[in-house]
């Protein structure tokens, strides 16, 4: 039996395998920072925050070579925000996600399973 088409010879039905890339992961957002290109690209850039690590910790060592008395390198902020992705998009693109978005948030809001 043939694919059922349009009148005017389109198939009325296309199947799209999904595929994961092996350079996909998941990431945790905690915000989203970005702009718009010279060339009218959308930029968003993905990133999490967390507290800024000292540059090095240093110890005092007993005679029974147990460390006590931590001190830590000054940090030069207390915050660190680090971009774990950036995704450059067409405009059209960034509607389509926004409308996306709007649809799972109001799925969310009216308490419907996933």
């Amino acid at each position: 039996m043939g694919q059922q088409e349009h009148a005017d010879g389109q198939p009325r039905e296309l199947t799209i395998r999904v595929e994961k890339s092996p350079q996909a992961r998941s990431i945790h957002a905690d915000g989203v920072w970005g702009g718009v290109t010279p060339t009218g690209q959308i930029i968003m850039g993905i990133w999490t925050q967390f507290n800024t690590y000292p540059e090095h910790l240093t110890y005092d060592v007993t005679p029974e070579g147990s460390l006590e008395n931590e001190r830590r390198s000054p940090t030069d902020s207390l915050l660190t925000r680090q971009i774990e992705a950036e995704i450059i998009m067409s405009v059209d693109l960034a509607r389509s996600m926004r409308d996306w978005l709007n649809d799972k948030i109001r799925d969310f809001e009216r308490g419907r399973e996933p």
